[in-house]
């Protein structure tokens, strides 16, 4: 009867995580499908060179977004359908425009680290940093409509846009790398299946493109994206930074097999971010609502269900990971075992990360992750040093607790301990921090 009961109060919440992991399920079985295409056809040196892209794409996709969807789901309950209205119509023209030469901006750094602080690189700039980056800026009109959808819980038409980016960026993908295109085709295909779905919803919102903008307001907005921005930015150094800095240390080979590992486990995020995307709306409405108690118990159930998944994964990780590999990269079973329990420490930091931004505190995240990068990097640099890719390996899962650690530590000393004297001081740095 309380099961029943449970059905009865929970339908609509239910209804949408069985779509919303439909949604997911469409892209991993299209990845697991073309995963053993993708291992016959390219080499670990091939793998090595999209690993190193896929990792500076999580540094420099945060810039390029520039956070504007987060801003997005703050400002969504906070609004009349006017100030929706206005709320999108800004969004989609910072996505479209400044998105655009942020994209060219990230070129051109990425150009000058390969050409000037990693000289013996063995991975080229060109095509592969263009098609990158400049996918990363195709995608955000797409991203903005599965946002709006996601606050509006109309979970079958986010079914059918995420089904068909997943469709276009996979098909197109193996076909290239089957013509013989190697990493370029990989990232090349990906590239033209999220440019056709830009041309689409560039058309669809044209209207937009050309209305006036209220710098009033899209000030505000940068202003407060900013510091979320750079604080998403030195994410990289919780993932992403793995791959850059073993690209110095050892073989492409070898950093083709960590690479290979790493991508299966993170077939994973796909089901975490679909029960993220379920809960999320509800996480950011509770805060508004200052109902922490049925916060807490959303964020409880997040986790509880993405480690009903993992589990499951790590038992039968190698004879997953053969198939997937059509039995060439054997090797890689030691790394997708232990980065998969990194789906739930990433959880955990994730959840009280949203739950700070919805709390207006945008400024915490930032130094969260200034003083859990500082943290990380020499975490990385001792494990890597000692126990090389294994070491690199552990330090994926065990950066996130150290993240959530100091977003915890700085979070409780600002709700908690405001007039002492380490809460003034802590307030005083939070904000010559964000002012700089």
């Amino acid at each position: 009867m309380a099961f029943q009961d449970f059905i009865v109060r929970h339908k609509g919440t239910l209804t949408n995580l069985l779509v919303y992991f439909l949604a997911s399920v469409v892209p991993m079985v299209l990845n697991i499908v073309s995963m053993p295409l993708f291992s016959c056809y390219l080499s670990a040196e091939d793998f090595a060179v999209v690993g190193f892209y896929s990792s500076l794409s999580l540094l420099f996709a945060p810039l390029i977004s520039f956070f504007l969807l987060h801003n997005y789901m703050r400002s969504y309950f906070q609004c009349d359908e006017k100030g929706r209205e206005q709320l999108h119509v800004e969004t989609t023209q910072l996505l479209v425009y400044f998105s655009a030469v942020l994209a060219v901006v990230s070129v051109a750094l990425i150009w000058g680290y390969q050409n000037w602080f990693n000289r013996n690189s063995r991975i080229a700039v060109l095509p592969y940093a263009p098609y990158a980056m400049f996918y990363l800026s195709a995608a955000g009109l797409l991203n903005l409509k599965l946002t709006q959808l996601k606050m509006q819980k109309k979970s079958l038409p986010y079914f059918v846009y995420n089904s068909v980016n997943a469709v276009l960026t996979v098909g197109f993908s193996v076909f290239f790398v089957m013509l013989g295109g190697g990493s370029a085709g990989k990232l090349g295909g990906v590239f033209l299946g999220g440019f056709l779905l830009f041309g689409y919803f560039l058309w669809d919102a044209r209207e937009y493109l050309f209305r006036k903008m209220q710098w009033g307001s899209v000030r505000r907005m940068l202003v407060f994206c900013f510091p979320l921005m750079l604080a998403a930015m030195l994410g990289f150094f919780s993932n992403g930074y793995d791959k850059v800095f073993l690209e110095r240390h050892i073989s492409l080979k070898e950093l083709g097999y960590y690479s290979v590992g790493v991508s299966i486990s993170h077939f994973l995020y796909v089901f975490s971010d679909a029960i993220s995307s379920t809960f999320s709306p509800d996480i950011y409405e509770s805060v508004a609502k200052k109902d922490f108690r049925r916060c807490s118990y959303f964020v409880l159930l997040k986790i509880v269900l993405i480690t009903l998944i993992v589990i499951p994964f790590v038992v039968f990780a190698p004879p997953i990971v053969n198939l997937l590999t059509a039995w060439k990269y054997q090797k890689a079973i030691p790394f997708c075992v232990i980065t998969a329990f990194s789906s739930v420490t990433a959880s955990l930091y994730y959840s009280l990360s949203q739950i700070t931004i919805a709390m207006n505190h945008n400024k915490i995240p930032l130094l969260t992750r200034i003083v859990g990068s500082c943290l990380t990097i020499g975490m990385f640099y001792v494990l890597i040093q000692k126990w090389g890719t294994y070491g690199a390996a552990w330090g994926v899962v065990l950066n996130f607790l150290v993240y959530f650690l100091c977003n915890f530590l700085f979070l409780a000393i600002t709700l908690f301990c405001p007039k002492t004297v380490i809460g003034r001081a802590f307030k005083k740095k939070l904000k010559s921090l964000y002012e700089k």
